[in-house]
């Protein structure tokens, strides 16, 4: 009997933990696509595509596509109150004046987002168009 009070104790606990961690990162991601552009020799880089939804105090500050860390700028919200980020991301460019490249990372391809002022890693699978 002793031992079914501590098990119960126990999933309730763990199921707790669960549901509290579920809230602080609860987040879902709608479409993320992307395609490569490059305009002749001088310009080359990522096109992204990718609609979500994220609780308030959260925000996405960077996304990492094929190795590349690109600091995020310009969100919008769209009809339906979903996030929506529709840009161009450069690797290298010789018409953009004082060019600073991506910095690179090892992780997969994914987001960084901050709550509350801490940084937190997601994988997220970018579709190729």
């Amino acid at each position: 009997m002793k031992f079914l009070k501590i098990f119960g104790f126990f999933c309730l606990l763990l199921n707790w933990n669960c549901q509290s961690s579920q809230s602080i990162l609860g987040y879902e991601i709608l479409s993320a696509t992307y395609s490569e552009k490059s305009y002749d020799e001088f310009d080359k880089g990522f096109l992204v595509n990718m609609e979500y939804q994220m609780p308030p105090n959260t925000q996405i500050s960077h996304i990492i596509l094929n190795r590349f860390k690109f600091k995020l700028e310009n969100i919008d919200k769209n009809n339906q109150g979903n996030y929506v980020v529709d840009a161009y991301f450069p690797v290298q460019s010789k018409i953009i004046q004082n060019f600073t490249p991506p910095k690179t990372d090892k992780r997969k391809d994914g987001i960084i987002f901050e709550i509350d002022g801490v940084e937190i890693y997601k994988e997220v699978k970018f579709k190729l168009k």
